[in-house]
């Protein structure tokens, strides 16, 4: 059987919209969750009521007018350890074949994930913020000569967040505020191609998955979207925050480069395709919306609760889009649902200057199960987290909070026209250590 050079070209194309799915922490698409190292410890229940910190600029920027220092700084890094190990179930390339390579990878990283926040106090009833932060990204790296190369390889997307926001107390028990966020963003996507059994297809001398070639696509954005929040103490003890976070899609534009095997390149047309161009893919960063509560039961105990709608439905669908005329532009099916997480936890004040808390949730995630692949291979999540803070004789306070997420294996059943079937499971094994610390002037 013969394929025509552009036929190949459009199944290859194909493998590259594989390569723009982005990897995460949490079962909510690409989103990460840990942008706030205290309300880390009660699994985020609670989140857009909390005023303990100046990351409160992030979760609900109304909740700043609670901070009363002239000049509050928080700055935290949790670090996430986390393991994605794939278990193959009969894998086969594009001609039928079984897939060759190592069966069982781990494609888990550790990363850092920082976050800077300033609340300044103008007077009684104005506070203004900052933040910086990455809400958006990690990454996955499975290796060249794992079963599923031609799906996935490496997987790195990182969005820094800058945040410029302003609240004010409109009256009794009732506070509102509105902010910027302005986004850089940058992606490395890449996976093997099957010139072998390309070749072999097309009756040249090439040997099946022994002849792969690769593609990888370097791409950055800006973008530019809009957040507000409302805080509603109605009575003492009781509090209850809203917080809105708009969708910001980003069009990430960079090379696509091709690496093709010297005995495959007739497969090329004479360098018509497969050849370096520029691409684009565009991902959204998806609305948000949170809402929280708060209710302190006696001097020492506090009930924390939050429920965060995240709205991925946009996602219909990836696209890649080629400078180069000759490569076809290639469409697939994404079709992810909203989805929702639930939080609950507690608060305890042990004495004047230690804290404890814990809290656990449960998250969706986004992600059919007929569009999961290797760079997506999420399952719904529970998190349990736990965690301490210390307030200091001076302007110090200091907190190190502890998750673990409790997953189901995800399965793969996915077939491709340039990769072929990809048949397995993937474990997740994810804990996350974070510590920050917050002075006041």
């Amino acid at each position: 059987m013969r394929y025509p050079v552009r036929r190949i070209a459009s199944c290859v194309g194909a493998a590259l919209v594989v390569t723009a799915g982005v990897a995460h922490v949490s079962a909510d698409g690409w989103k990460i969750q840990l942008q706030g190292v205290k309300a880390l410890g009660s699994s985020y229940a609670g989140r857009s009521v909390l005023t303990d910190d100046a990351s409160t600029a992030w979760f609900n920027p109304a909740c700043m007018t609670e901070l009363n220092g002239n000049l509050t700084l928080t700055a935290g890094a949790p670090l996430i350890t986390y393991q994605l190990l794939f278990h193959d179930a009969g894998s086969r390339s594009v001609l039928g074949q079984p897939l060759q390579g190592e069966a069982t990878p781990d494609g888990g990283t550790t990363a850092v994930v920082p976050s800077v926040y300033l609340v300044k106090r103008l007077n009684d009833r104005v506070r203004l913020g900052f933040g910086f932060n990455a809400p958006f990204g990690l990454g996955t790296d499975y290796g060249e000569s794992w079963v599923g190369r031609y799906q996935a390889t490496q997987t790195t997307l990182r969005v820094f967040n800058l945040n410029p926001s302003v609240a004010t107390r409109v009256g009794r028990g009732l506070s509102l505020a509105v902010g910027l966020d302005v986004q850089r963003s940058s992606a490395t996507i890449a996976n093997m191609l099957d010139f072998g059994s390309f070749g072999a297809a097309a009756g040249l001398p090439l040997v099946p998955q022994q002849d792969d070639g690769r593609v990888k696509f370097d791409g950055t954005d800006w973008a530019v979207g809009w957040n507000a929040g409302a805080l509603w103490k109605p009575r003492s003890g009781t509090s209850v925050g809203v917080a809105f976070r708009s969708e910001i899609d980003h069009t990430l534009r960079g090379p696509a480069d091709f690496t093709v095997p010297a005995d495959a390149a007739p497969l090329t047309g004479g360098g018509l395709v497969f050849a370096d161009t520029q691409a684009r893919v565009t991902l959204p960063m998806p609305t948000e919306l949170s809402i929280s509560a708060s209710q302190q039961v006696s001097s020492n105990w506090t009930l924390l609760a939050d429920w965060t709608w995240t709205g991925w439905d946009s996602f219909k669908a990836l696209r890649v889009d080629f400078d180069n005329p000759a490569q076809p532009a290639v469409v697939q099916a994404a079709n992810w649902n909203n989805a929702s997480r639930v939080a609950v936890g507690v608060r305890t004040r042990v004495n004047p200057r230690w804290d404890l808390m814990t809290g656990v949730a449960y998250e969706q995630t986004p992600v059919p199960d007929a569009t999961r692949n290797a760079r997506l291979p999420e399952a719904d999540h529970t998190w349990v987290s736990g965690g301490a803070s210390y307030t200091g004789p001076g302007r110090w306070a200091f907190d190190v909070e502890v998750s673990h997420l409790i997953t189901p294996d995800a399965s793969i059943n996915l077939t491709d026209p340039a990769a072929g079937l990809l048949l397995g499971s993937v474990h997740w094994r994810l804990t996350v250590v974070g510590a920050s610390a917050t002075i006041r002037f």
